[in-house]
């Protein structure tokens, strides 16, 4: 199973960024954790109080079901922060604009990592990170249904434009999880030739320098070594290549060689006293919701949540605190496309 970028870089590489700039590995595993659960977050918990008052976590990810609601509160400001629409236009061959396509290291994501950094709350700034990273990894793509992400336009392979017309353009999901793998290489056929062939590797090397000076600028301290801490993130994804796409071992590479602690998705939620939605109850909530013919989900029951936990145990527990940092990064993103003008569906 390749691992993507949901976790190799939202993880593994921002807990090794952070502590490379200064953050105690206590602090980077926080920061790490808070960035990875951004993509974990696909079901709420249900935080049990008294009958009828019960509360849901929040939803930061979602694989399955798509409508403008996801697209306003989960894509767009969490994976799919609106750039520079004309450095987008610039690279298409159709030179066509949108006012919600991602562009990289935008304005819009520096705003928002800005403003989490001055916070100093941990689980913001790995919130924002995540959101800041997927500039790269999502350019030239939108949050929304648009044809505007449609990746079989303009290529000759007949076999590409029956399985990417086949699904929604939703995000990069016609392009796969490709544009999500560090080392990865390809082309997006929608570009102009001389941006069309792309690395991954050039892209995320990027991305993780202005982390480094952004985490860096937070403590106060120098990114002078900003080639010696990227260096070796470039050497091990130009080692591995694509041959190596084993879960475990590239997870190994990171707690052998960075010194990373291993991504433990459970971590937050061992010590609450969860009680986790049997996967056949899961399944059922999913198969009794249902798809329509446009892949737009019937309104989800309550049922469709991945357990419940006390409200006594959540209180002032991680999860919570990273619950409440994701309140802060949507409304922060909201106010901030309000003052740009920017309609976010």
């Amino acid at each position: 199973m390749m691992v993507p970028m949901n976790r190799e870089f939202h993880y593994y590489v921002i807990w090794y960024l952070a502590h490379s700039a200064g953050f105690s590995p206590e602090d980077a595993e926080t920061i790490a954790i808070s960035s990875q659960m951004v993509d974990d977050a696909k079901l709420p918990w249900r935080i049990e109080r008294a009958p009828d008052e019960d509360a849901l976590t929040e939803v930061t990810q979602n694989y399955l079901f798509w409508d403008q609601n996801i697209a306003k509160n989960v894509y767009l400001p969490f994976h799919f922060v609106p750039g520079d629409p004309q450095a987008v236009a610039a690279m298409r061959s159709d030179k066509r604009s949108h006012e919600l396509a991602v562009s990289q290291d935008s304005d819009n994501a520096r705003s928002l990592l800005i403003e989490a950094l001055r916070s100093e709350d941990l689980y913001r700034i790995g919130i924002a990170l995540h959101a800041y990273a997927d500039t790269w990894a999502h350019q030239n793509f939108t949050g929304t249904m648009d044809e505007f992400n449609a990746f079989w336009v303009n290529t000759t392979s007949s076999a590409m434009q029956f399985a990417a017309s086949a699904l929604p353009a939703v995000g990069h999901l016609q392009a796969g999880r490709i544009p999500d793998i560090p080392q990865a290489t390809w082309e997006d056929p929608r570009l102009a030739p001389p941006y069309r062939s792309i690395s991954n590797s050039a892209r995320f090397l990027e991305a993780g320098r202005m982390i480094y000076r952004f985490l860096s600028t937070s403590r106060r301290s120098s990114f002078d070594d900003e080639s010696f801490v990227l260096a070796p993130l470039e050497k091990l994804w130009e080692d591995r290549r694509m041959a190596r796409n084993d879960e475990l071992a590239i997870a190994s590479d990171y707690v052998i060689y960075f010194d990373v602690p291993a991504y433990d998705p459970d971590r937050w939620f061992r010590s609450l006293g969860a009680k986790v939605v049997s996967t056949r109850e899961m399944l059922g909530a999913v198969s009794v919701e249902g798809f329509t013919d446009e892949w737009r989900p019937a309104p989800l029951r309550r049922s469709m949540v991945r357990g419940a936990i006390s409200a006594a145990d959540y209180r002032n527990s991680p999860f919570e605190r990273w619950n409440l940092a994701v309140q802060a990064h949507r409304k922060a993103f909201a106010d901030l496309m309000h003052r740009k003008g920017i309609h976010i569906v």
